[in-house]
């Protein structure tokens, strides 16, 4: 791409919000939030693994990093502070892969010289921790298999004709650096969504010190939920949901000894993937999360019932008029005057403040399913599996992140709490449902 392609189009070169010298471009909105709640406790960093059936040869991984790179100049960036917003600014560093760390997505701070990603090699597996800023987890998974493709490329396997990878030598598309929430912004908006204002549940246990996390795998046959998700007649992401609002329910009945009138409501939210809903190439972030309300104070639901209820919930709120509001509605808060004349750093202590006191008292927990990666058959049988890492914060203690790859669901609960209490509730739920037969560990 070269400056003559983004004259072409000054509509377009708007849209997508970058310079004509591309040494400089707009965050788009939920980068903003991003930047202005990030901190060593809410590092908004997640994680995407790929663990491969040989172990790595790290030399020739680097080698494929700096063959990819130039494929993705969108994410050659850097963050500079200014004095009333952040900016993506061009960083054309090539990163050295580093070891594994013993706590995974930690902190990454801003800075001109700081990149928003880095590429971990532990034996077999390879990892990329993206600041949220940066992107999604779509955006950085085909990342993630690009690189993994470079790498078997440099190792001689032939990729003629991977057309859902994204190659080395593939023309970059304008769009893929596009700030899709811009483009379908609406200045005036009709729907109006109902606030939940009731406090919610969330785990009183004390967290760890910044920095420290805890993660714990599950692996679950995709045939065997898939199977049982069908006889619910509901999606594998309601079926788990389900699971995770039966969990926190248990829990929260346990700590005020079943008295129904302490008892708060589950309010969970879950992110989607805004890419095939309303259609868009970017390689930026992309999209939201719907909320799930539910009180176990009315009259106690059956599983079937329960699950049927999410199903129903979710399907409702996954509409595009819906996600087109909440787009809307999220530019123009951040348009409004007296926020643009705040500085930065007073933008971010609001922010922050806003997080702790007004956000979090109204949130249970995350549950985000990135759902089942698909690759070249030719790549397959190098690859044993993809693991998803979403960060928890002091605010959001225990977070679940799945992805799944072949017939193997990894289901990965990350914790700044040390007592492993959602995980072991959620896993017995599930031997239940599944009659203890998923491949659990």
């Amino acid at each position: 791409m070269n400056d003559s392609d983004l004259k072409k189009d000054i509509a377009a070169t708007t849209t997508l919000g970058i310079k004509v010298d591309k040494k400089k471009y707009k965050l788009d909105v939920a980068a903003t939030g991003f930047s202005l709640m990030c901190n060593k406790r809410i590092t908004n960093v997640f994680r995407l693994s790929c663990t491969l059936n040989e172990e790595i040869d790290t030399k020739k991984l680097q080698t494929a990093l700096s063959t990819i790179l130039p494929r993705f100049p969108y994410y050659r960036v850097s963050i500079k502070k200014g004095f009333f917003w952040g900016k993506l600014v061009t960083n054309l560093a090539i990163p050295e892969i580093q070891t594994d760390s013993k706590y995974p997505c930690q902190y990454i701070p801003f800075g001109r010289n700081n990149l928003l990603y880095k590429i971990i090699v532990d034996k077999n597996k390879v990892s990329l921790e993206y600041h949220h800023c940066l992107t999604d987890g779509q955006g950085g998974l085909i990342f993630l298999n690009s690189l993994i493709a470079e790498y078997f490329r440099i190792k001689g396997l032939s990729i003629e004709g991977w057309n859902d990878i994204l190659l080395a030598r593939d023309k970059i598309d304008l769009f893929e650096y596009e700030d899709a929430y811009d483009r379908y912004k609406k200045k005036k908006i009709k729907i109006r969504e109902k606030n939940f204002i009731r406090r919610s549940f969330y785990l009183p246990n004390k967290v760890e010190p910044p920095g420290f996390f805890h993660l714990l795998n599950v692996y679950v046959s995709l045939e065997s939920i898939r199977q049982k998700s069908k006889e619910f007649n509901v999606s594998i992401t309601a079926l788990l949901t389900a699971i995770y609002y039966d969990s926190l329910v248990e829990i929260q009945e346990k700590i005020y000894q079943k008295k129904t009138e302490d008892l708060k409501p589950i309010s969970i939210r879950l992110p989607v993937d805004l890419r095939k809903i309303l259609i868009s190439k970017t390689m930026r972030n992309f999209s939201a999360a719907v909320r799930l309300d539910l009180d176990p104070r009315k009259e106690k639901k059956s599983f079937g019932t329960t699950v049927k209820v999410i199903h129903d919930t979710l399907k409702n709120q996954i509409q595009k008029d819906k996600f087109i509001y909440k787009i809307s509605r999220n530019i123009k808060t951040a348009n409004i005057l007296i926020i643009h004349i705040i500085p930065f750093q007073i933008k971010r202590f609001i922010v922050r403040t806003f997080y702790y006191l007004v956000n979090t008292p109204f949130y249970s927990g995350m549950i985000s399913n990135l759902g089942q990666v698909s690759i070249p058959k030719l790549l397959e049988k190098y690859i044993d599996s993809y693991e998803f890492t979403v960060g928890p914060s002091a605010g959001s203690k225990e977070r679940i992140s799945l992805v799944s790859f072949k017939d193997k669901l990894v289901l990965t609960f990350s914790s700044v709490i040390k007592e492993p209490i959602l995980v072991d509730v959620f896993k017995r739920k599930l031997d239940e449902i599944l009659g203890y037969n998923y491949m659990g560990k």
